[in-house]
């Protein structure tokens, strides 16, 4: 992995013209939190996006339902929601997946499901009007591997794609990622950048070789560059919106 030093030439190139950039939420721009309803941006990180929005095309990437992330940081803001399935984009909604409203019903009755069936303390459910995540975090170890059992389960059943992260599972559609669509929306001859601290940005890295990959956190990684963490990333935003 290249030191982080070396990114310097290449942010010159976002310095002197007008790019895009695709950037995820939270554990990149703010830090993960045990309750994700207390992710709120500071002021700074908003002074920080507008001055970027001006300048670029600017587009924040996260797994979050669509109105959770406008709950965090308005309307201002090209969103892309759902790791892919949906989004917004100057000021009008857009969906990357055929039939979302077949999705939407299934996560819904999925939820119904799981609520009816497993009554464990600690266990917080998260519909988001098409997408469906469980959190773990306040789960009794002992409790843990009857969720993950019945999660397993109804994956397979209705053909779902799974996702295992911190203290989370999430139940994805099948085929649908951040990088696919990213690839949409990117636009020749633009240089990117793609910003991300988990598995599911490692998608947005591997199908985006070409562009400015940078990885937020510890761990193996297909970005070209690491941070150690989202403050050492947003100085890296500084620069390209300020310059030194």
């Amino acid at each position: 992995m290249p030191d982080i030093s070396e990114i310097e030439p290449e942010l010159k190139k976002f310095q002197s013209g007008r790019s895009q950039m695709f950037l995820d939420y939270d554990g990149t721009l703010v830090p993960i939190k045990m309750n994700p309803e207390e992710c709120y941006p500071d002021k700074n990180l908003l002074l920080l996006l507008e001055k970027i929005s001006k300048a670029h095309e600017l587009y924040i990437v996260t797994g979050r339902s669509l109105a959770d992330i406008t709950e965090f940081l308005g309307r201002e803001f090209n969103v892309i929601a759902l790791h892919g399935a949906l989004g917004r984009i100057d000021g009008k909604e857009v969906q990357f997946v055929q039939n979302i409203d077949k999705y939407k019903i299934l996560f819904k009755t999925i939820e119904k499901n799981i609520r009816d069936k497993l009554k464990i303390p600690g266990l917080r459910i998260y519909e988001k009007n098409g997408g469906l995540l469980l959190h773990l975090g306040l789960v009794e170890p002992a409790y843990r591997q009857i969720i993950l059992s019945e999660y397993d389960y109804l994956c397979r059943e209705y053909g779902l794609e799974p996702y295992y992260g911190i203290n989370i599972v999430e139940f994805r559609i099948r085929g649908i990622n951040k990088g696919r669509t990213i690839l949409k929306l990117r636009k020749k001859g633009m240089n990117a950048l793609i910003a991300g601290d988990e598995e599911t940005d490692e998608d947005s890295f591997l199908l985006n070789s070409d562009a400015l990959t940078i990885h937020i956190g510890k761990g193996k990684t297909n970005a070209k560059y690491t941070v150690n963490d989202y403050l050492e990333f947003r100085k890296i935003l500084h620069e390209i919106a300020y310059g030194r």
